[in-house]
């Protein structure tokens, strides 16, 4: 058993919450907790034991299916963070060579809709790395843009090459946690619901897709229509990732309650 004040790893948590899992059930085994964590038993015994480091996928499946605190998934999340850069001789990142799993300190650096919509862009396949262009095409002002480019080569997000002015994003996608209480990520979606606000004025119904369903649910299941929404949203992304891409789109998904809760 890990008590909760000798918590100073990440495999310290996993342990915690296998060991919540497994006080509720007795016959929750850590071949139940590795289907979970759609890992195998041998790097579920790698990642507590310590020989391994939890990589980004691993983090975002953890959070998704923890039972820990909000405060936990946090520390969680730091621990992956700094345990990944610290092990030289294992892995040295929280990202694989295609995303970014990134911190909430991140994330508040570049949570303007400008800053995500200019990533996607740079990953279409019509970019130009010329200011005057993507201010074009995203809508915004030429001091705009060099500011949000600015902004993301400091933080190590884009590379610019000093030669050419070539500008290429270091992660072809970025995440941030899911489920953890923040304001800085109401905010980010508050400014996308309301891009989607006067897009739906704006742009012809051809070019969009705006829909809504109204039903009835078991409040109890909430945490499976969460998967079933996330999941649908990888199928999408690997959907377009196939294609010659050409604009960029926002995808706003919200699952909110119409009644009072517990009334």
């Amino acid at each position: 058993m890990v008590l909760q004040n000798k918590v100073r790893h990440a495999r310290d948590l996993l342990a915690l919450d296998y060991h919540n899992k497994r006080t509720k059930n007795h016959r929750f085994s850590k071949r139940s907790y590795a289907t979970q964590l759609e890992i195998s038993s041998g790097r579920l015994g790698d990642l507590l034991s310590g020989r391994r480091t939890v990589n980004a996928a691993e983090c975002e499946r953890f959070l998704k299916v923890s039972g820990l605190s909000a405060e936990q998934k946090i520390a969680f999340q730091k621990f992956v963070i700094n345990e990944a850069r610290n092990f030289k001789d294992r892995r040295k990142k929280v990202s694989t060579p295609s995303g970014r799993l990134l911190s909430l300190e991140e994330f508040e650096i570049i949570s303007d809709w400008e800053y995500f919509s200019f990533m996607a862009l740079a990953e279409s396949s019509v970019f130009k790395s010329d200011v005057a262009w993507i201010a074009k095409k995203l809508g915004l002002t030429q001091k705009r843009v060099e500011e949000v480019i600015g902004n993301l080569h400091r933080s190590g997000f884009v590379t610019i090459d000093l030669e050419t002015g070539s500008i290429k994003n270091v992660h072809q996608f970025l995440a941030t946690l899911t489920d953890i209480p923040s304001e800085v990520i109401k905010n980010a979606s508050a400014q996308h619901l309301q891009r989607a606000m006067e897009k739906l004025f704006a742009i012809d119904v051809d070019a969009r897709e705006v829909t809504t369903l109204t039903l009835p649910i078991d409040r109890g299941n909430m945490k499976d229509f969460k998967a079933m929404i996330r999941r649908w949203k990888s199928e999408l992304v690997e959907f377009a990732s196939k294609q010659n891409t050409n604009e960029v789109y926002d995808l706003n998904i919200q699952f909110v309650p119409v009644s009072v809760l517990d009334v």
